[in-house]
């Protein structure tokens, strides 16, 4: 089972235990007011404690963090996470090995209109701009093109790409650039906790660059 489909259902199970406590509890308040028993009374008000606790755990972890995500990742997942075949790319590999970099440049433009979200293309194009053709503000434009468009889940290519962004921000000068996308990307709940270290490496290094100078 993939990370995502876990996430879903841990979500609908504490979904369903949050209003299962609740409507526990609320048949327990409405017993307690219309019992004459005061043995019942003690009885339900330890029942309600039990589930008002109950209640608070499942409400605080079903709505702790980002709400919008964990609702958009349960309601919309199936549309969202459909599975879409990656670009083919082998032709505009083909044309950069051959030297042909202004072709491959407006390949990879073109077939990125149908493929905004897709690392690989990213990835492709930026080292394209940077290295083969000598321009890192092309690259940091096709970075920044992709932090719009991407789909907000873990692919192995995300961190290379942000790095390799950080790289050319530092550069270019741009550290503060650098920073602040590197801290926007250090909040993102798809980065596992290694990769997740290594951003926040970055951003001391980069800190500490950023303060000598």
């Amino acid at each position: 089972m993939k990370a995502y489909e876990k996430k879903s259902l841990r979500f609908l199970f504490t979904l369903s235990l949050t209003i299962v406590s609740g409507a526990w509890g609320i048949w327990l308040i409405y017993a307690m007011l219309h019992t004459n028993s005061s043995a019942m009374v003690i009885a339900d008000g330890c029942y309600l404690l039990a589930a008002l606790y109950l209640f608070g755990l499942s409400f605080s972890y079903t709505f702790s963090g980002t709400v919008a995500d964990n609702l958009t990742d349960f309601l919309l997942y199936p549309k969202r996470y459909l599975k879409k075949s990656p670009p083919l790319l082998s032709r505009q590999q083909g044309l950069i090995k051959k030297g042909a970099f202004e072709l491959a440049e407006l390949e990879l433009i073109n077939q990125r209109q149908n493929f905004k979200g897709s690392p690989e293309l990213a990835l492709m194009l930026a080292e394209l701009h940077a290295t083969d053709m000598q321009d890192p503000e092309g690259a940091v434009a096709d970075c920044h093109f992709y932090f719009a468009n991407r789909n907000w889940r873990y692919h192995e290519l995300n961190l290379t790409i942000l790095l390799r962004y950080a790289d050319w921000q530092t550069q270019l000068g741009n550290c503060a650039e650098a920073l602040e996308q590197l801290t926007r990307d250090s909040r993102a709940g798809f980065y596992p906790a290694v990769e997740k270290e290594a951003i926040r490496k970055r951003i001391e290094s980069l800190r500490m660059q950023f303060s000598e100078e």
